[in-house]
C-alpha cells in the first residue's frame, strides 16, 4: 500500500507516514447511533442555552450604557469578556460536526480527551458531573481522525456520567508504552448512593468507539461493578502505526 506524508503536530519530527486511503469508520449498530444522537443533541441544546445567555448578557451590558456618554472602561471590559465567552462557545459548537473522511493526524490522548471533556461539559443534563483528567509523561502519541475520537469519547462520557450521577466522579487517565497508548476511563458512584441500595443505571458495552476508531486499531475492555465501572482503551502508538504502515507498503 502506498503511503502519504502528513504534518506531525506532536513529536517534532515534521512528518508521519500513514497509509493512503485511510479506511473510514466501521458502520455502528443502530442502538449505538441513537445514543450518539442523544449525546450530540443534549450538547447542542446546552450550547444553545449558553449562547442565549451570552446574547442576553451583551444586551444587558449595552442597555446599561448611556448613549449620551462615551463608552466607559467598565462597559468595554464587560463587552470584551462576553465576546471571549462567545468565541469559546462557537469553537465548541464547531466541534460537533463530524467529518469521517478527514485525514488521520498524530495527537496526544490527553489533548483530545481534554477537548472532549470541555465539550461534554455543555451537556444539558450531565454537564455538571465532575470529570478529572491525568496524564503520564510516557503516554505516546497516536494516529487518529481527531473528530471521530472526540465523538467516541462524548458518547462514553455520557454513559460514565450517567453511571456516576448523582454525586459521583469520572476519572480519565492517559498512559501507555512505546508501542501502545492507553486511556483509562472510570466512573465511581457516591458512597451514600451505593449504601442506599440504589441500583446503577445500565452500563451496557457500546460498540460505537470501536466502530468509529476501527481504522486506528482501538481495542476496548470493560469492567463493571456495583459502585464503579471502568473502560480501558488501547491504541497503537504513533511509532507502531508507522511500523504497520511500512509493512503494508512493503507487502
Amino acid at each position: 500500500m502506498a503511503a502519504a506524508l502528513l504534518d506531525c503536530r506532536v513529536c517534532g519530527c515534521g512528518t508521519v507516514t500513514a497509509p493512503v486511503g485511510w479506511p473510514g469508520p466501521r458502520e455502528p449498530a443502530w442502538a449505538d447511533v441513537l445514543s450518539w444522537l442523544e449525546t450530540t443533541d443534549a450538547i447542542t441544546h446546552g450550547l444553545a442555552h449558553a449562547l442565549s445567555n451570552r446574547a442576553l448578557a451583551i444586551s444587558a451590558t449595552i442597555d446599561a450604557q448611556d448613549p449620551a456618554q462615551p463608552l466607559g472602561d467598565d462597559i468595554a471590559t464587560a463587552l470584551a469578556a462576553e465576546v471571549q465567552r462567545l468565541t469559546t462557545l462557537l469553537r465548541a459548537l464547531r466541534a460537533i460536526p463530524v467529518h469521517a473522511a478527514d485525514a488521520p493526524l498524530p495527537v496526544l490522548l490527553k489533548d483530545v480527551a481534554a477537548a472532549a471533556i470541555d465539550l461534554h461539559a455543555h451537556h444539558a443534563t450531565l454537564g455538571d458531573v465532575t470529570v478529572t483528567l491525568a496524564g503520564h509523561d510516557d503516554a505516546p502519541p497516536v494516529l487518529v481522525v481527531e473528530p471521530l475520537f472526540v465523538h467516541a469519547m462524548l458518547v462514553t462520557l455520557t454513559a460514565l456520567k450517567r453511571f456516576a450521577a448523582p454525586g459521583g466522579v469520572v476519572r480519565i487517565t492517559c498512559g501507555g508504552t512505546p508501542d501502545e497508548a492507553q486511556l483509562t476511563l472510570s466512573a465511581t458512584r457516591d458512597a451514600g448512593v451505593v449504601a442506599d441500595g440504589t441500583a446503577p443505571p445500565p452500563m451496557a458495552p457500546s460498540d460505537l468507539p470501536g466502530a468509529l476508531l476501527s481504522a486506528a486499531g482501538l481495542e476496548v475492555e470493560q469492567t463493571l461493578g456495583r459502585g464503579s465501572c471502568s473502560l480501558l482503551w488501547a491504541l497503537p502508538s504513533l511509532r507502531e502505526a508507522r511500523r504497520r504502515a511500512r509493512e503494508a507498503a512493503a507487502g
